[in-house]
């Protein structure tokens, strides 16, 4: 899945292929199909 990561402080986002995490028992993985980001 792609990624939107902060590496470093003050560094630049960068976007990545990261690989898709696997939930636990109690966890739940939610879909997002928009975000906005403020720097």
């Amino acid at each position: 899945m792609r990624a939107a990561l902060f590496t470093d402080f003050k560094a630049p986002l960068t976007v990545r292929d990261v690989p898709v995490p696997r939930p636990g028992d109690d966890d739940a993985i939610v879909a997002v199909r928009a975000c906005g980001i403020c720097r």
